[in-house]
Formats: structure tokens, sequence, C-alpha cells
């Protein structure tokens, strides 16, 4: 987000603030998760859970939507932002920093995807007992979840939905810039 708005250009800025949007929508999503888990087992910890997904699937896969979203794969919401954000720096000839920025949403996806695993495929850690009485939570938290996963899903197949938006705002950074 910085980055692109710190680039001062009109694409920059447009990235940044898509990223802005988009970023508030699949960590909201992700902490939506992070609550549901914690509250069906108890547990704090990832080493206290492992096995979830049978138990929790929707809980499960949202928060994997949310995973693939944050770390910028097609053709989630995160994507299209982090896309705009590395052609604005390649534009301004910046090509070691979209490297760099490119690295930074791997890694992401590794460290995302890698705790969602143990969370919801891992085995399960002997001595939690929580966690196998864990269930999906009620409808009225995993709702929340399911419109979030949608937004992911559907600003990826439409990012031009919020252009009116975000034209507007970019233009008007851009052009504090000069």
């Amino acid at each position: 987000m910085l980055v692109g708005i710190g680039l001062g250009t009109y694409l920059g800025c447009y990235g940044g603030l898509f990223h802005l949007l988009n970023h508030a929508i699949y960590k909201a999503l992700l902490f939506m998760c992070v609550g549901a888990v914690m509250y069906a087992t108890g547990a704090r910890r990832i080493t206290e859970l492992g096995g979830l997904r049978k138990q929790m699937p929707i809980t499960s896969a949202c928060f994997f939507l949310g995973a693939l979203a944050i770390a910028g794969f097609p053709p989630l919401n995160g994507f299209w932002s982090k896309l705009t954000v590395y052609m604005a720096l390649a534009r301004a000839g910046l090509w070691w920093a979209a490297a760099i920025a490119v690295l930074v949403s791997i890694l992401t996806m590794v460290v995302m995807v890698r705790a969602a695993y143990r969370v919801f495929w891992g085995e399960r850690a002997p001595g939690f007992a929580s966690a196998s009485l864990a269930r999906e939570v009620p409808a009225r938290m995993w709702a929340p979840m399911v419109i979030l996963a949608g937004l992911c899903g559907l600003l990826g197949i439409y990012p031009q939905m919020p252009y009116p938006l975000l034209h507007r705002a970019a233009a008007a950074l851009a052009t504090l810039g000069r």
C-alpha cells in the first residue's frame, strides 16, 4: 500500500488504494477465522490444534481462501492490487523493488498456507481434547466469513468494481505529489 502510494504516480496510488481495500477484506476474513477457531476450541496456539477441516469445513475453506488472497494468488482480489503495484514499480524502473515485493508475496503464501495446513489438515497434537470436541461455529459467526470470502472472489473476478471510487482518490493523491 505504502509503496504504491509512495511512488506518487496515478498507477501506484491506484494500486495502493486498491490494495488497502483488498487488505481490509482478507485480513478481516483471516481474523474472523482465527476467532472462530479460538471460539470452537478454546486453543490459542497452533501447536494445540490440528485436523480441524472435518469439524470446521466452512472456517477451513474461508481461511484457505483468505490465505491465498493475502498472498496474491489469482484469481483472488489480492492478485490484482498487488499486480497493479508491481506494474507501477516496473513502470518507474524500480525492478529491484518489484522483485522484492514478489518475493514477499511468495513468502506470505508459504507462511499462511503452512499455518492453515497445520491447523486444518495437520495431525492433532496429543493431549489437547478441546480440538477434538470442536465443531463449526454458529451461522452468525460463519456468515460474515463467507461474505468476506465471497468478496475476495468477486473482486478477483471483477476487479473493476471499485474503479469509480478508487480512480477519483488515486487521481487526487497523484496530483498531490506534483
